[in-house]
């Protein structure tokens, strides 16, 4: 199997009419996630999902302290569990004994609430947080091996990415969150993958699953962090429920009112399933240097280049008038709309989706701040240098791509900008296991006294 670059990756456009349920996308998948074997996972592919594996690690550990969002979550699946909390599966913090689908839960949940999860460019999606605590949850009950659960995560990331970038932009028009949307369908193959699913029943699960992709964007609205977990317990259930020969719905993926029709404005499915088994797009998944949006950290990386290039000596920003950064088009309303809650977050939710926010702590305080880069919240340098700002939508560029012109009170001007391709994290300028390492200290140590991360 090989690896597949972001810039050979092309869906073209095509709706109903031309032919999508004509695909037998499902099926495929399905053959996919339940014959699919570690021998035939590259070197390549290996190396990254063990970096992954570690980031997913470190973001589930410190959310438990450290999110304000993770006790009433706990508490309320308490209370929902009931009896059925009895199981063989561990929940960060909390320790051994809760059911697989519950603990999945929790620490997809608590994984996500940083923000700080893979990113898949192409396919606008987290792919990992649902698929690596799906195969955490089920590799523990299953007693299975560190090969077996390296298959099925890269089986589950490599069909979240697919269908993410067969979704396109077009399902956060429809206000569809992909990384759940897509994300239930890798997650079942993932838990699937692990019980040794055959590929019918893999199928039928899918057929169930449809009824349960969902996620709605709605969560910007107060930073609901709940879309990932429930995808992760729903997945077992339509494992269940197919198991036990419950009849689903046929062609869930490309049918006339499946995933692709339903569920975006305009899908991209040509190559959706070309090359699957012998070419992986999820090794374009990137890791996330920093917390907060993937879509702003193409002006942290330019922050952090202009605060080195001109600062006075207590290494502020000298003398700046006026700041303009130009976003994607594709990500303005995510990130960059002139509203009080992102040009002033008062909240970690917000802040995390503000690159008004993001750009004015990297360039007073650096881009090494990890999660403490929401301690500026009423900071009132930062709150001076937010007032500044102006963002532009640029249908030019996409993704994390970003451009800055800065106006010093000199009547000089700073201008940059940075390529999508070219972020930190990007698989042209990658996170290294080294510095995955050095991002887990920082965030485990807290909690546990950590002696060797191998």
């Amino acid at each position: 199997m090989a690896v597949n670059g972001n810039d050979n990756v092309s869906f073209r456009g095509q709706n109903e009419e031309d032919g999508i349920s004509n695909l037998h996308v499902t099926k495929a998948f399905a053959e996919f996630a339940a014959n699919t074997k570690f021998e035939s996972l590259p070197q390549q592919a290996i190396e990254s999902l063990k970096i992954f594996i570690l980031d997913y690690l470190r973001n589930g550990i410190r959310a438990d302290s450290y999110c304000k969002s993770s006790a009433p979550i706990f508490k309320g699946m308490e209370a929902f569990c009931g009896n059925s909390s009895s199981g063989e599966a561990t929940i960060f913090n909390k320790g051994h004994g809760y059911s697989p689908q519950f603990a999945g839960f929790m620490n997809a949940t608590y994984a996500h609430s940083f923000d700080f999860d893979d990113t898949h460019q192409a396919a606008s999606l987290h792919p990992g947080v649902t698929t690596f605590f799906a195969a955490l949850a089920q590799a523990e009950v299953s007693g299975s091996d560190g090969k077996q659960l390296l298959t099925a995560i890269a089986v589950g990331y490599e069909i979240t990415c697919r269908l993410g970038m067969a979704l396109g932009r077009g399902a956060y028009t429809r206000g569809f969150h992909s990384t759940s949307a897509a994300g239930i369908f890798g997650a079942v193959a993932t838990i699937g993958n692990l019980r040794g699913t055959d590929a019918p029943t893999m199928e039928s699960a899918f057929g169930v699953a449809i009824s349960e992709a969902s996620g709605s964007m709605q969560y910007l609205e107060n930073g609901a962090w709940n879309n990932p977990g429930l995808v992760v317990h729903n997945a077992f259930m339509c494992l269940a429920f197919a198991e036990a020969g419950v009849l689903s719905a046929e062609k869930p993926i490309e049918g006339k009112f499946g995933l692709l029709n339903g569920y975006t404005a305009k899908s991209s499915p040509a190559g959706l399933i070309e090359g699957l088994g012998q070419q992986l797009t999820f090794i374009d998944t990137a890791v996330k240097p920093y917390p907060g949006c993937r879509a702003t950290h193409g002006a942290i990386d330019l922050a952090a280049k202009i605060r080195l290039s001109k600062t006075l000596p207590n290494n502020k920003p000298a003398g700046v008038k006026r700041l303009t950064i130009g976003v994607a088009a594709e990500v303005y309303a995510l990130i960059g709309e002139a509203v009080e809650n992102k040009i002033h977050p008062k909240n970690m939710v917000d802040a995390q989706f503000s690159v008004y926010y993001a750009f004015a702590v990297a360039s007073l305080y650096g881009n090494e701040k990890g999660m403490g880069v929401f301690d500026y919240l009423t900071d009132p340098e930062v709150s001076n240098l937010l007032d500044l700002i102006t963002v532009i939508p640029d249908n030019k560029i996409n993704g994390a791509a970003a451009w800055l012109e800065v106006e010093w009170s000199d009547s000089t001007k700073t201008k940059d900008q940075i390529h999508y391709s070219r972020v930190t994290g990007e698989p042209s300028n990658p996170v290294t296991f080294e510095i995955a390492k050095r991002k887990f200290k920082q965030l485990v140590e807290p909690i546990y006294v950590i002696e060797r991360v191998n």
